[in-house]
């Protein structure tokens, strides 16, 4: 299996004032709001699942203080023909989706066929959050 080198630190963006964006009362049950599809051979109920034991390996380290909660799905399916207002929205709609690219579509549309990118987090200018992940995932 080959490892490769992650990078993380430091916040995706500022405020006006150059202070982080923070969620509110210290991270704790940050509300997640999953898609209606699945992802790849996973059906909905199984990449919910996996997107909440992934959340729970986090919360476990020991230094953790960031909770997360399903607020509940999103209202439909999101899929190539209407990711956009979750890519790039207009004005802060209080989600914060987890968007499963069932079969890459929207990943091949991004990136092109065959990319290799696995997932996409993306945040707009208030406290809110977007990940999307593609079939290919090692989710």
């Amino acid at each position: 299996m080959a490892s490769f080198r992650g990078y993380a630190g430091g916040p995706l963006a500022l405020r006006a004032a150059g202070a982080p964006y923070l969620w509110p009362g210290g991270g704790v049950n940050i509300p997640f709001n999953p898609d209606q599809g699945g992802l790849g051979i996973l059906n909905n109920a199984a990449a919910v699942g996996q997107t909440t034991s992934a959340f729970a390996v986090w919360q476990a380290i020991p230094s953790a203080t960031a909770t997360h909660v399903n607020a509940g799905q999103l209202a439909f399916d999101v899929d190539e023909t209407n990711y956009l207002p979750f890519l790039n929205p207009v004005a802060p709609d209080g989600l914060s989706a987890i968007v499963y690219d069932e079969d890459g579509a929207i990943f091949d549309e991004l990136f092109g066929a065959n990319s290799g990118v696995l997932g996409l987090p993306v945040r707009s200018g208030s406290i809110r959050a977007l990940a999307t992940f593609s079939k290919a995932s090692p989710f």
